[in-house]
Protein backbone atom coordinates (compact mmCIF):
# COMPACT_ATOMS: atom_id res chain seq x y z
CA UNK A 1 0.00 0.00 0.00
CA UNK A 2 1.41 2.86 -1.53
CA UNK A 3 0.03 5.01 1.56
CA UNK A 4 1.84 3.26 4.37
CA UNK A 5 5.40 3.15 2.09
CA UNK A 6 5.30 6.69 2.24
CA UNK A 7 3.85 7.31 5.79
CA UNK A 8 7.17 5.00 6.63
CA UNK A 9 9.83 6.78 4.68
CA UNK A 10 8.71 9.90 6.29
CA UNK A 11 9.32 8.23 9.95
CA UNK A 12 5.60 8.49 10.61
CA UNK A 13 5.36 4.85 10.96
CA UNK A 14 8.01 2.32 12.09
CA UNK A 15 6.42 -1.20 10.88
CA UNK A 16 5.08 -0.73 8.14
CA UNK A 17 4.50 -4.46 7.34
CA UNK A 18 2.72 -4.75 10.58
CA UNK A 19 -0.19 -2.17 9.17
CA UNK A 20 0.03 -3.70 5.67
CA UNK A 21 -0.87 -7.07 7.36
CA UNK A 22 -4.02 -5.08 9.02
CA UNK A 23 -5.40 -3.60 6.27
CA UNK A 24 -4.77 -6.83 3.93
CA UNK A 25 -6.58 -8.93 6.91
CA UNK A 26 -9.29 -6.21 7.28
CA UNK A 27 -7.99 -6.37 10.62
CA UNK A 28 -9.56 -2.49 11.42
CA UNK A 29 -12.71 -1.31 9.72
CA UNK A 30 -11.57 2.10 7.99
CA UNK A 31 -7.95 1.42 8.33
CA UNK A 32 -7.04 1.63 4.51
CA UNK A 33 -9.31 4.76 4.10
CA UNK A 34 -7.66 6.38 7.20
CA UNK A 35 -4.00 5.98 5.92
CA UNK A 36 -4.73 7.89 2.78
CA UNK A 37 -6.38 9.94 3.84
CA UNK A 38 -3.50 10.92 6.13
CA UNK A 39 -0.61 10.14 3.30
CA UNK A 40 -2.44 13.10 1.47
CA UNK A 41 -2.01 15.59 4.10
CA UNK A 42 1.31 14.49 6.04
CA UNK A 43 4.58 16.09 4.69
CA UNK A 44 6.43 15.07 7.47
CA UNK A 45 7.04 13.38 11.03
CA UNK A 46 6.19 15.24 14.16
CA UNK A 47 5.75 14.94 18.02
CA UNK A 48 3.67 12.47 18.93
CA UNK A 49 -0.27 13.09 20.26
CA UNK A 50 0.24 13.10 24.25
CA UNK A 51 -3.62 10.79 24.17
CA UNK A 52 -5.39 8.93 21.19
CA UNK A 53 -8.01 11.88 22.34
CA UNK A 54 -5.81 14.29 21.21
CA UNK A 55 -4.78 12.87 17.98
CA UNK A 56 -8.43 12.10 16.96
CA UNK A 57 -9.19 15.73 17.47
CA UNK A 58 -6.30 16.61 15.65
CA UNK A 59 -7.01 13.53 12.55
CA UNK A 60 -10.44 16.00 12.39
CA UNK A 61 -9.08 19.16 12.33
CA UNK A 62 -6.91 18.29 9.75
CA UNK A 63 -9.65 16.74 8.00
CA UNK A 64 -8.15 13.31 7.60
CA UNK A 65 -11.17 11.56 9.57
CA UNK A 66 -14.96 12.41 10.09
CA UNK A 67 -16.08 10.14 12.09
CA UNK A 68 -14.23 11.18 15.72
CA UNK A 69 -16.73 8.98 17.50
CA UNK A 70 -15.99 5.87 15.52
CA UNK A 71 -12.45 5.83 15.90
CA UNK A 72 -12.69 7.07 19.59
CA UNK A 73 -15.13 4.19 20.25
CA UNK A 74 -12.87 1.33 18.15
CA UNK A 75 -9.03 2.82 18.68
CA UNK A 76 -8.65 0.16 21.40
CA UNK A 77 -9.96 -2.98 19.28
CA UNK A 78 -6.29 -3.83 17.46
CA UNK A 79 -3.22 -3.90 18.99
CA UNK A 80 -1.01 -0.59 18.33
CA UNK A 81 -4.11 1.62 16.84
CA UNK A 82 -3.99 4.05 19.31
CA UNK A 83 -0.39 4.09 18.54
CA UNK A 84 -0.98 4.86 14.99
CA UNK A 85 -3.33 7.57 15.92
CA UNK A 86 -1.33 9.29 17.98
CA UNK A 87 1.89 8.73 15.64
CA UNK A 88 -0.54 10.01 12.84
CA UNK A 89 -2.57 13.03 15.27
CA UNK A 90 1.10 14.68 15.99
CA UNK A 91 2.39 14.53 11.95
CA UNK A 92 -0.83 16.70 11.26
CA UNK A 93 0.21 19.18 13.02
Amino acid sequence: MAAIDKLAKLGVIASPDYWKQAVSAGKVKYLDTLLVQAEKKIQHAGERSSSTENAIGSLVGAGVITSPEYWLEHCRDYPNLGALLCALGGAVK
